[in-house]
Parts: structure tokens; sequence; C-alpha cells
């Protein structure tokens, strides 16, 4: 875990937290409905809590805070959603669309938890249009136009705070799109 120094200064100290009990549960499946339409689902749950958890009473002592403590990056669920349509199957290649949904619950980033460093629950949405098995002078090509997080969703992806004024967030990519060419022999 890490956290603060005992004396207060902006360094971080690394620190065996004690006990923490963690169990959950992935689910995944790949489904294909019909010849064009290939579904892929996924579910994780997670109960992740300290049992024990010590720090200096500031008397020489020690004293448990697990209840006051969070695991980091432990949010209790997180999904996904994919689905991939064939448009169309050419001579000139195949044609398809995809569309990814996922996303994750509520999570901190340190063991102390503050609201400036944590994520609430978020979603994003990705898409890609292909065209793939293109037959191009003995090899095949690949052109794929594709976004993500195409609702642009703002959210964190770490953080961690020295004081209650100072600390950082570092931030997942905002919407961002690209063509892709790959060309194979």
């Amino acid at each position: 875990v890490n956290q603060l120094s005992p004396l207060g200064t902006l360094e971080a100290v690394l620190n065996n937290a004690g006990q923490a009990d963690i169990s959950g549960i992935e689910l995944e499946a790949v489904l294909r409905p019909t010849d064009r339409l290939d579904v892929s689902v996924g579910i994780g749950y997670q109960d992740a809590e300290f049992k024990e958890y010590l720090e200096g009473d500031g008397a020489g002592g020690q004293i448990d805070v697990s209840s006051d403590r969070v695991l980091e990056f432990t949010p209790d669920y997180s999904y996904n959603l994919g689905l991939r349509y064939i448009i169309a199957n050419t001579d000139n290649g195949i044609w398809s669309a995809r569309l990814d949904i996922h996303g994750m619950d509520d999570h901190d980033f340190q063991p102390v938890p503050v609201k400036a460093v944590a994520q609430s629950s978020y979603d994003l949405v990705d898409a890609r249009l292909a065209l793939d098995d293109i037959a191009v002078a003995g090899g095949v090509l690949s052109v794929s136009l594709w976004g993500k997080n195409l609702t642009d969703k703002s959210y964190r992806t770490g953080g961690f705070t020295f004081t209650d004024d100072f600390g950082f967030n570092s931030y997942g990519l905002p919407r961002t799109y690209g063509l892709d060419i790959e060309y194979r022999m």
C-alpha cells in the first residue's frame, strides 16, 4: 500500500497493509446467433476489503484502521459487450462493423478514500468499420476506420494525494479516431 511517510513528507512509503479478503467471479461468453453476427459479453464482480490495516497511533503503538481503508483499483463490477456484424462478404473483401461498450464501478486509487482522486462508475463506447481480406499483390490488405471513447467521457485511471491540498490524477484518453491500414504477406 502506498501512503505518506509517518513524518508527513512528500514521499511514498510502501507498507504491508496486513490482511485483506478478496473474492470474485468473472463470466465470459461468445455467441454467434447468425453467420453474420458475433456477440461477446463479459462481467466481473469482486468483493475486496481489508481485514487488518495497522498504522501507528502516535504513541509508539498501532491501531487497526481497516474499517476506514479501501483496496486500490478494485471496482465491485466491470463489464464488456461487443457486437461484430458482417455487412457484406464480397470478392473485394469482407465489410464489417463492430461496437464495443465497456465500463466499471466506482473505485479508489489509494487506501484512504479521497473523492478528488477516485473514479465514479463509467461506461465507454468504441466502434470500428472495416474492410478485411482484400487480395493485393500476393498479400492481404485490411483497412479500418475506428473511434474510441465516442462519448468523450472524462475518466481517471489513477491518482494520489500527498496532502489535502496537493495531489495528482491521470486520465484516460479522450475521444480518438483513427485509420488503420495493415498489409500481410
